[in-house]
């Protein structure tokens, strides 16, 4: 985050959303409990750096870093097989393209390499469900799907956070006066009413409709 406000701000809905314990990763095809977090911590940051990209859709007035996609995966150290896994527990991948990779690196590759010999889809299935593959594969995957469906994967937990923030703070109002002052210092800070219904200009109703729309309109830089 750029500044200390920013920073208090994600702490406190980053503790909402711990506490809900939620995801909609299919926890029957999906053992891992620490990657959906980082997957939401990741898209809780961009839900909020969406803020500054209303408009003209970069990230204006922004300062802090890192901000692109890969440097979040990074930086909380999702592996590319853990990232593939939840991409396919998310449903965002079928098996059939899974097992087209499998079959072109396995002209290439003699089987054994790759960790596993797959030839079914059941037996393709039950490798990924239970992460039983290289990160090799994972890395084919990655550069025939791209860092878009990654941002899509990202996003899979968008309006469940959205909705458990919205609680928090007290309805729409409550949410888009806490991220307005989280650019304020404590004494600068404004209560809901006046954050509310003081006179509003082009910044801060584009804001207000970007949070009333439900925090969906970013867009993740990825290179």
């Amino acid at each position: 985050m750029a500044g200390e406000p920013e920073l208090r701000w994600y702490q406190e809905s980053w503790g909402v959303i711990t506490r809900c314990e939620f995801t909609n990763l299919n926890p029957m095809r999906y053992g891992d409990r620490d990657t959906p977090s980082k997957l939401q911590a990741i898209c809780l940051l961009h839900m909020y750096l969406g803020i500054y990209q209303q408009g003209s859709g970069e990230l204006d007035g922004y300062s802090g870093g890192p901000y692109l996609l890969s440097e979040f995966v990074d930086v909380l150290q999702i592996k590319s097989a853990d990232l593939l896994r939840a991409i396919y527990a998310a449903e965002l991948m079928s098996v059939d393209d899974v097992r087209a990779v499998v079959l072109e690196r396995e002209e290439e590759e003699s089987p054994h390499r790759l960790g596993f010999s797959l030839r079914s889809l059941e037996e393709i299935d039950e490798a990924l469900s239970q992460g039983h593959f290289d990160d090799g594969l994972a890395e084919s995957l990655a550069e025939m799907y791209g860092w878009n469906i990654v941002e899509e994967l990202i996003r899979v937990d968008n309006r469940l956070i959205y909705d458990a923030m919205s609680e928090h703070y007290g309805g729409t109002a409550g949410l888009f006066a806490s991220i307005w002052n989280s650019r304020r210092h404590l004494d600068e800070v404004e209560s809901v009413y006046d954050t509310v219904n003081s006179d509003i200009g082009e910044g801060k109703l584009t804001m207000w409709t970007y949070v009333e729309g439900g925090m969906t309109d970013w867009r993740a830089t990825t290179g």
